[in-house]
């Protein structure tokens, strides 16, 4: 799958949940409200959740040296990927 491709999924879902979500009158069941539950739980949760969002959200801008990537400290980026 090529990065356009997987954008578009991952742009089609979200779109798609949250059109269903307020299309059923269940505006409870968006991303974003399911993300507030999420970071409401207790303040562990919301540091893993934003920390998670920081992290993916750094590494698709590429805002992170290569080094501190936190996609490629646990391995999940490309090794000898240059930019």
């Amino acid at each position: 799958m090529t990065g356009a491709r997987a954008w578009a999924c991952v742009v089609g879902f979200i779109a798609a949940v949250d059109v269903a979500a307020i299309y059923r009158d269940r505006p409870d069941q968006t991303l974003s409200a399911t993300m507030d539950r999420a970071r409401a739980l207790n303040p562990l949760t919301d540091t893993v959740v934003t920390f998670a969002v920081v992290a993916t959200a750094g590494h698709l801008l590429r805002l992170w040296p290569s080094k501190s990537d936190p996609f490629r400290l646990v391995g999940l980026g490309r090794r000898g990927v240059r930019r």
